[in-house]
């Protein structure tokens, strides 16, 4: 979703989309929540010794809850690092096609702009709901740029679930929040029992050749943190009929 295609590497233009875009003036919107990168030094607790860690964190975070966020007790210090900024490349691209990018914008932010010229989207989205970037930033720790929008802060969400089984019970956790009526959108929000379910079908369904090949079948950007599963893959009813057995 985030790189560049082979037009913006040659610096080839399309003048009446790049007309377009100058003419439009559209300036990005900043969400009200955004992260900071930081590099903490300080005493890990099971060993007494020091370490360095870096972690993402809401960037009005205070120094003691970086640090705990990290896992170091005192001393400690914290650095703030920022984000990798933008390249050559990028700037050039964008001044180019006529897209204003913002002197906070990090090199993420503007490949999401980049990205959104070459779909031809607006550029100005809406900002990412606050409510969810309350829990991913500040108590998930994820990572989402600044100038992010609601498809690119799903995508980096998606994007943290390193691991198939993450993602299964993830999905999992979906199917069982629509089928239930219960208004989970992140794992952590189920009680412990239910949580241990999600993992235990993942655990169970990630070698299952049928499960595995239709979840494969979805469009991966239409599982969303507030969307629907679809219900008419296999997929959706193997996690329905697991959550049945399992009452």
């Amino acid at each position: 979703m985030f790189e560049f295609i082979a037009k913006m590497l040659s610096g080839e233009k399309n003048n009446d989309r790049q007309e377009e875009y100058a003419k439009s003036s559209e300036i990005p919107v900043i969400n009200d929540i955004v992260c900071g990168r930081y590099r903490i030094r300080g005493k890990y607790p099971g060993t007494g010794r020091m370490r360095t860690v870096e972690v993402i964190a809401w960037e009005k975070e205070t120094e003691q809850d970086i640090a705990k966020k990290a896992g170091l007790v005192e001393p400690y210090e914290v650095e703030r690092i920022g984000m990798p900024i933008p390249t050559e490349r990028q700037m050039e691209y964008a001044k180019n096609v006529g897209i204003f990018i913002p002197k906070d914008a990090t090199k993420d932010d503007v490949s999401i702009l980049l990205t959104r010229y070459e779909e031809h989207k607006s550029i100005k989205q809406p900002k990412a709901p606050t409510d969810i970037l309350e829990i991913l930033i500040k108590r998930m720790g994820i990572y989402i740029p600044s100038y992010a929008g609601l498809s690119e802060m799903n995508a980096y969400f998606r994007a943290s679930m390193r691991t198939e089984e993450e993602r299964y019970a993830y999905f999992a956790m979906k199917v069982y929040s629509q089928t239930t009526g219960k208004n989970y959108h992140f794992i952590h929000e189920a009680n412990e029992t239910e949580q241990e379910r999600f993992k235990a079908f993942a655990r169970k369904y990630k070698g299952n050749r049928s499960f595995v090949e239709s979840y494969n079948r979805y469009d991966q950007e239409k599982i969303t943190i507030t969307g629907k599963i679809d219900k008419k893959l296999k997929a959706y009813e193997i996690a329905n009929a697991f959550f049945y057995e399992n009452l």
